[in-house]
C-alpha cells in the first residue's frame, strides 16, 4: 500500500475550508521493522454542535465543545515585521458579510472599502504615536483570536 500526498493535501484543504484546524505528523511508515516510506497522521478536533459524522453512533460519540476555545483552535499572530510598500489592490467579496478564505490555512477575512479607510485614517493619518487598532467579535464562542495593529 502506498500512502498518497494528493489525499493528504485533499483532506488538509477540506478540513481547513470547514473552519478545522487540522495538525499534520509525518513518519516512516514500516512493515516488520523495515522503512517503506511515510505515513501521514491528521488530526483535529470536532465537536457536537459542529458533527463530521453521518453515522448516528458515531455523531452521539462527540463531545460537547468547550466553553473557551483551546489554542490549538485558535490562530495566533506569532510575529510582526516591517515590509517595503508595494502597490496593492484591496478586494471585497460579493455578500452581505464581505467574508472569504485566505491562504492555504483558509483564514477566514474581509476587507472592505469602509474599514480599510477607517484603518488608514487611525494608524496613518491622526499623527498619533503608538496607534493601536484592535478587533473583537461579538460573543467569545465567535471569536478564534485576537489581533491588533500598531504603528510604531
Amino acid at each position: 500500500m502506498e500512502t498518497s500526498p494528493r489525499l493528504r493535501d485533499g483532506f488538509l484543504e477540506l478540513a481547513r475550508s470547514l473552519g478545522y484546524k487540522p495538525t499534520l505528523k509525518t513518519a516512516p511508515a514500516t512493515i516488520r521493522g523495515k522503512v517503506v516510506g511515510e505515513k501521514y497522521r491528521i488530526q483535529f478536533s470536532a465537536y457536537a454542535d459542529r458533527p463530521v459524522f453521518r453515522l448516528r453512533r458515531k455523531r452521539e460519540r462527540l463531545s460537547q465543545a468547550p466553553a473557551c476555545l483551546s489554542r490549538s483552535q485558535t490562530r495566533q499572530i506569532v510575529d510582526v515585521r516591517p515590509v517595503p510598500s508595494v502597490p496593492v489592490r484591496c478586494i471585497a467579496v460579493d455578500s452581505a458579510s464581505h467574508l472569504y478564505l485566505a491562504g492555504e490555512g483558509m483564514i477566514p477575512t474581509h476587507n472592505t472599502p469602509l474599514a480599510a479607510g477607517i484603518l488608514n485614517y487611525v494608524l496613518f493619518c491622526d499623527n498619533e504615536p503608538g496607534a493601536q487598532i484592535y478587533g473583537a467579535a461579538a460573543t467569545s464562542r465567535r471569536r478564534r483570536s485576537c489581533s491588533g495593529m500598531r504603528r510604531g
